[in-house]
């Protein structure tokens, strides 16, 4: 079987997870070299965070709980204002331009 269910870590992470969610418990999977963070609350595929890390620490705690349930609202208001503050951005950028081709357009009249 190459998916193993970890019981203990370093770092005690496997059971510090339990904090951020009573059902979460932590997969070794083996054939893909990573760990995984599946939950018993899911029904059929338990898998809920594929953890970017090659070991397991402090970031997989701050990954849950950014990514929780719970800070659904939260990640839903914060990706809308990213998303407002890249529309400015974009918008001031379309504005600048408009203005410098504007000035080369009023150049080119002088010089005309």
């Amino acid at each position: 079987m190459y998916k193993i269910r970890l019981t203990g870590d370093l770092y005690d992470i496997v059971n510090r997870i339990k904090e951020i969610d009573k059902s979460y418990f932590i997969m070794r999977n083996n054939k893909l070299k990573r760990f995984e963070i599946h939950s018993d609350n899911q029904k059929g595929d338990t898998l809920c965070v594929i953890v970017p890390y090659d070991k397991l620490d402090f970031r997989t705690l701050q990954l849950l709980r950014q990514t929780h349930v719970d800070r659904a609202s939260a990640l839903i208001k914060e990706i809308e204002l990213n998303n407002l503050r890249l529309l400015k951005q974009e918008n001031n950028l379309l504005r600048e331009k408009a203005h410098e081709r504007l000035d080369r357009m009023i150049d080119l009249n002088f010089i005309l």
